[in-house]
């Protein structure tokens, strides 16, 4: 009994312990790609996504809608930034909700 005991304890301390890597890990993610998106170059590369994005939405309004391929390419190419936006903001997120997980953890 005390042997079953101690194993379950020593389950328990290791599910703690990959929790806690787990929500540090998510963290590191979202306070890099936070710095990340805060860099000039990073900024740069999300305007030209932006751009093309909006490009493409553009051209979609003026293309032949029987010409699918066409239709589906731009679609596509339109939700780029959307997508890439999306990521980002997911990610920071899940590392600010682990961040405040990780809080009354410590203390």
């Amino acid at each position: 009994m005390v042997r079953d005991s101690a194993e379950t304890a020593k389950s328990i301390g290791q599910e703690v312990d990959e929790d806690l890597n787990e929500l540090k890990k998510l963290i590191e993610d979202a306070e890099h790609l936070e710095d990340c998106v805060n860099c000039r170059k990073c900024v740069a590369v999300l305007d030209a996504l932006r751009k093309i994005s909006i490009d493409a939405r553009n051209e979609l309004v003026q293309v032949d809608p029987q010409k699918l391929t066409e239709v589906l390419r731009l679609q596509q190419t339109a939700k780029i930034f959307d997508s890439v936006e999306l990521v980002i903001r997911n990610t920071i997120n899940r590392g600010q909700l682990a961040l405040d997980q990780l809080s009354p953890q410590e203390e």
